[in-house]
């Protein structure tokens, strides 16, 4: 299950490394590609960018004609049906906070997709949603490289590195991976 993923994930990851040079990380590369200066603000709204932009589809003009649909919309993966959405609205027990008892949890309790829309993560930052997308920002920063986060701008990332602790209680099959 996990094996194609990583695949689809090396070659991915491959296909940017070309067209960067080796000593410049993922998120250096972009960011001074698409937002001229490196600085932490910026790593920061691209991380926003690709965060947003991976849970509720294309929101941002121009894009470049691939169309994403986002990991809140239904869709398709290898012909099985996949709906992440009931993860992130609290309809099922599924998240760690609990301890030892999965939990259920509405992280759209603070605006759903319109923050997103306009580059935000929530409406306030006492939410449910903030926590989760400030997180995934945080997190994605890391795993890119990003040079200038934990400066002012971008927080650095200082929750749990373990994906297994994260996400252990919601039973993910191949095709829900998949789409993610």
């Amino acid at each position: 299950m996990y094996f194609s993923k990583i695949a689809i994930l090396t070659a991915m990851a491959s296909t940017v490394n070309a067209q960067r040079p080796e000593n410049i990380s993922v998120c250096d590369y972009y960011t001074t590609a698409l937002l001229k200066e490196n600085t932490a603000n910026n790593q920061a709204t691209l991380l926003t960018l690709v965060v947003n932009t991976v849970a509720i589809g294309n929101y941002t003009e121009p894009n470049v004609g691939i169309k994403v649909p986002g990991i809140l919309a239904s869709g398709q993966y290898n012909g099985a049906d996949v709906n992440l959405l009931p993860y992130f609205t609290g309809e099922l027990a599924s998240t760690n906070r609990g301890g030892d008892k999965a939990v259920s949890v509405n992280f759209l309790d603070d605006g759903g997709a319109e923050p997103l829309k306009n580059n935000k993560p929530a409406n306030s930052e006492n939410s449910s949603q903030y926590f989760l997308l400030t997180h995934l920002y945080q997190f994605f920063g890391s795993l890119l490289g990003c040079s200038q986060q934990g400066m002012p701008g971008f927080d650095a990332y200082t929750a749990t590195p373990s994906m297994y602790n994260v996400h252990k209680f919601m039973d993910l099959d191949e095709a829900e991976v998949g789409y993610w």
